[in-house]
């Protein structure tokens, strides 16, 4: 099993956990990454799931370097430079002379990428905190896009 498909079957089982816990009301796969996997503060569904497929779009553009192309709309490139000031991406890009030539990069002075959701599960293990090289996150990052892009089928 790849890490990709690991970091996928802590999603996929931290989704489930949430959905049959009681606690939560009813969410969608997108309000599940909007809330546990990019930490936005919402309280909408609707919000929530938009600022989701925004996230896995420039997470997308990122990992592929394709944000120049992306940007040259208009709205993408509002939402591209509002998403790389979220925590979420904002602590885990770097770039030399623009931001829109962000790429994924461990933090200055750092070993690893730290993350931490109480949205991850494992054999019924929350798993809080979570370190990656860079390549490790890449494929967390790849695993997240994956596991949004369910949402629309």
């Amino acid at each position: 099993m790849s890490n990709k498909d690991k970091y996928l079957a802590m999603m996929e089982e931290g989704y489930i956990e949430i959905c049959e816990d009681g606690n939560y009301p009813p969410m969608s796969r997108l309000t599940y990454l909007s809330d546990f996997i990019f930490h936005f503060n919402l309280y909408d569904d609707d919000m929530e799931e938009l600022f989701a497929k925004k996230a896995i779009e420039v997470c997308e553009v990122i990992s592929k370097d394709t944000a120049f192309g992306y940007i040259k709309d208009e709205e993408n490139y509002k939402w591209y430079l509002i998403m790389c000031n979220f925590p979420f991406f904002a602590e885990r890009i770097g770039w030399s002379s623009s931001i829109r030539g962000a790429s994924w990069d461990i933090p200055f002075r750092q070993e690893k990428m730290e993350f931490s959701s109480c949205g991850l599960f494992k054999d019924h293990e929350q798993i809080d905190d979570l370190e990656f090289t860079l390549d490790e996150w890449k494929e967390f990052i790849g695993a997240v896009i994956e596991f949004g892009k369910r949402e629309e089928k």
